[in-house]
């Protein structure tokens, strides 16, 4: 009777300690689910910071030429001098430049580079798509297939093609 008493008490204790062990992986579950949750909302923070940059600089430069400079007008509403325009476009410019340099930095800082074929390249399907083409040239490197001119920056994402550059091809001439 003892020996049934005893197994009876082994049986409770194990089945106690497995309900504590199921309640434990559960609680696991739902705080890893959280964690991922809390991951995938907040992963880009650190990318967010620095693009948020690139638009505080695109404001300013915007803000560096007046609405009244879109009129022919000074702040003043004088009439806007040559000089004055071309200090302000010069100014807009530098700021572009500038932006379009912080912003390729930030992207190049989180793993994502601009390349730019050259005209005479070799058309790689993988890195190149072909938009539309033109006649060859008789010139050396001008070969049908090759690339005549680039149209828009192809970007990967740690050596992965994100958006392929977008080219215009030499064809045969006919």
């Amino acid at each position: 009777m003892a020996a049934l008493s005893a197994k009876d008490k082994e049986v409770r204790d194990l089945r106690e300690r497995n309900l504590r062990v199921l309640a434990d992986m559960e609680n696991l579950r739902e705080r890893s689910a959280k964690a991922a949750q809390s991951t995938k909302q907040y992963a880009i923070q650190g990318f967010v910071k620095d693009v948020v940059e690139v638009a505080d600089n695109l404001q300013r430069a915007a803000e560096t030429v007046p609405g009244s400079v879109l009129e022919g007008k000074d702040a003043d509403g004088q009439p806007l001098a040559p000089e004055r325009a071309l200090a302000l476009l010069q100014s807009l410019l530098q700021g572009v430049h500038l932006t379009e340099r912080v912003l390729q930095q930030t992207l190049k800082k989180n793993g994502v580079e601009r390349y730019a074929p050259e005209q005479g390249d070799a058309f790689n399907h993988d890195l190149h798509n072909a938009m539309f083409d033109v006649p060859a040239p008789p010139a050396e490197g001008m070969d049908p297939g090759r690339i005549a001119m680039l149209i828009k920056n192809g970007y990967t994402l740690n050596g992965r093609v994100v958006r392929p550059a977008d080219v215009a091809t030499f064809r045969a001439s006919s």
